[in-house]
């Protein structure tokens, strides 16, 4: 089973970029938080965070807690600041094909989810990150908008638009990572219905039935279904009926 460390970046004493009372810190752990959620509902696989609340945890922590688990990938959330606009992306400046690839994926499952946004993709990037060039296994970092530009704070601050990015950064992760979805049952497990169509109801026929009472020999005499009956009949009808059964 694929083991992913998603790393809210920032945390603690550490706040990342601020603006306007705004932290970064903040921002990447929900989105961070929202990504888990959706990956551990609908795939297979083993999902871990760096950090699960507002604490500190230093660069190096991060790195060895992934290398640590033996993960098969590891993806450091951010948002971005200095003015700009837009998403984009980093691996390390030396990684290779396999972490490349990757990138790739997740970047343009992203780039695609911020277009439709209405904000620019700045690209794919490499850099010399502690959390990129420490780690063993394939690592990105997104860089998520900017705190700093009022229009992306906005979107930031957009009612559901963090949970929607988390959402949108797992189905990246899934596709990049290819993983498996929960299994379900398969359509030839499943309980089959019943090719052959129900009895139908029976039908009463209440002249049918009196007749049949007159051919049993438990009434005597030619009676409407809209006769009343009398204790007198009735008793006799239960008597001879018993008589037949204790004959047998």
């Amino acid at each position: 089973m694929n083991k992913i460390v998603i790393d809210p970046g920032h945390g603690g004493s550490d706040p990342g970029a601020v603006y306007k009372g705004y932290y970064e810190k903040n921002f990447t752990l929900e989105i961070a938080q929202s990504a888990v959620d959706f990956l551990e509902k609908i795939y297979d696989a083993e999902i871990y965070l760096t950090r699960k609340a507002d604490e500190s945890s230093g660069l190096s922590e991060r790195s060895v807690f992934a290398n640590n688990l033996k993960a098969d990938l590891f993806v450091s959330i951010h948002i971005n600041a200095g003015g700009g606009t837009g998403f984009e992306s980093y691996i390390y400046t030396n990684a290779g094909s396999k972490t490349k690839a990757i990138q790739n994926k997740i970047h343009d499952f992203l780039s695609q989810f911020y277009k439709s946004q209405g904000f620019s993709d700045r690209g794919e990037k490499k850099a010399n990150f502690s959390v990129l060039r420490n780690t063993k296994m394939p690592a990105v970092l997104l860089e998520n908008l900017f705190i700093d530009n009022p229009k992306d704070l906005a979107q930031l601050l957009r009612p559901g638009f963090i949970q929607s990015l988390g959402v949108i950064i797992g189905e990246g992760i899934a596709k990049a990572a290819d993983l498996t979805p929960k299994s379900i049952t398969a359509p030839d497990q499943q309980p089959k219905p019943d090719p052959s169509p129900p009895a139908p109801a029976p039908t009463w026929k209440p002249e049918e039935e009196i007749e049949r009472l007159k051919n049993e020999g438990l009434i005597a005499n030619k009676h409407s279904p809209n006769d009343l009956v009398n204790w007198g009949e009735f008793a006799a009808v239960i008597n001879r009926l018993l008589g037949k059964i204790s004959n047998r």
